[in-house]
């Protein structure tokens, strides 16, 4: 039969397993079911843009860009597949939904290209009325490119700069994108962007 190994996964448990490797994740949609670690996004290629496939690399991406802006805020992104990050339509009642963090924010926003590739996200869910910039990104700045996205089955209830693609554009390029998810917000808020 199949060699059963001892390993300890990546929460520190030990686990039987007919692989021979520490830390394992146990990834679903990009997402570790064990410690919520996120798949990184890959560069196959190597033309220096990022792929994302699933709603782990999608967060990845944004967690980068938020967090570590100097090196992944003019990070060039493609979609290579339609994402999914919660299943069905998003309402306000959908409080077990994975919540969203935009990408970009008016700190540290988003300067590269992300290109939709003419696929979608579907199933983001951000609802906190006292929060600024939000949408699939929150803050897109000075020579930001967007395009070629749809957002759909998505809810976003924010405070100001509130869209479905972007929650501000400042100064950047927003091209062949679309929403049909719910919007709403005090000021400045639309379908596509705030």
């Amino acid at each position: 039969g199949d060699k059963v190994y001892r390993v300890v996964n990546c929460i520190f448990e030990t686990v039987y397993s007919n692989i021979d490797k520490y830390g394992q994740h146990n990834i679903k949609n990009g997402i570790c079911t064990e410690c919520d670690a996120f798949e990184p996004a890959t560069d196959e290629n190597e033309d220096g843009v990022y792929e994302i496939a699933n709603a782990g690399q999608l967060y990845w991406f944004a967690d980068k860009v938020n967090n570590d802006n100097a090196n992944y805020g003019s990070a060039d992104a493609i979609l290579t597949a339609d994402i999914v990050v919660n299943e069905g339509v998003m309402t306000a009642e959908s409080t077990d939904a994975r919540a969203w963090t935009p990408i970009g924010n008016n700190d540290y926003s988003y300067t590269g290209t992300f290109d939709g590739n003419d696929h979608t996200v579907s199933g983001l869910y951000f609802n906190n009325s006292e929060t600024n910039y939000v949408g699939l990104f929150g803050y897109i700045g000075e020579n930001g490119v967007v395009k070629n996205t749809g957002v759909i089955n998505s809810y976003f209830n924010g405070c100001d700069y509130v869209g479905g693609v972007a929650g501000e554009n400042y100064y950047g390029t927003i091209t062949n994108c679309y929403n049909t998810g719910f919007v709403s917000g005090f000021y400045e808020v639309g379908g596509v962007v705030g």
